[in-house]
């Protein structure tokens, strides 16, 4: 199959929509190291509210509206353990919910269907307890 001919089927399924090329950057390398899954309790008639103040925001990679005794969940990565605080504490969305579970995010094993070797996920000898 020639160059051109690839390159035509291509523009061809994109202009379709049967195909998206998208790039898979790791956050730490673009200044994000810390990473969080949140799961929050929004009473139903906020939830559109806090989808909103979710989605524009830079923090957020993925964010869900799920079921159970959460609602919404959302793959947050940040600069600092601060501004994870300050993202859990002060945005806006933050007086809306009923309640939040938050958990750091030590090693990713796969991201975008890409399996991922980084050897052990953290040295446990020295944790590094500052907030920054």
């Amino acid at each position: 199959m020639s160059v051109q001919t690839v390159r035509r089927r291509i523009a061809a399924l994109q202009a379709a929509g049967i195909l998206s090329i998208r790039a898979v950057l790791e956050p730490a390398l673009l200044g994000f190291p810390i990473g969080a899954l949140i799961w929050l309790k929004v009473k139903p008639g906020n939830i559109d509210t806090v989808v909103s103040s979710l989605q524009a925001s830079p923090y957020v990679r993925y964010g869900a509206i799920v079921l159970g005794s959460e609602n919404v969940v959302v793959d947050v990565r940040v600069p600092d353990r601060r501004t994870l605080y300050d993202f859990l504490n002060a945005s806006d969305w933050a007086p809306l919910a009923e309640a939040a579970e938050a958990s750091m995010i030590l090693s990713a094993l796969k991201q975008s269907d890409i399996l991922l070797d980084q050897g052990p996920p953290v040295s446990w000898a020295t944790p590094d307890r500052s907030l920054r």
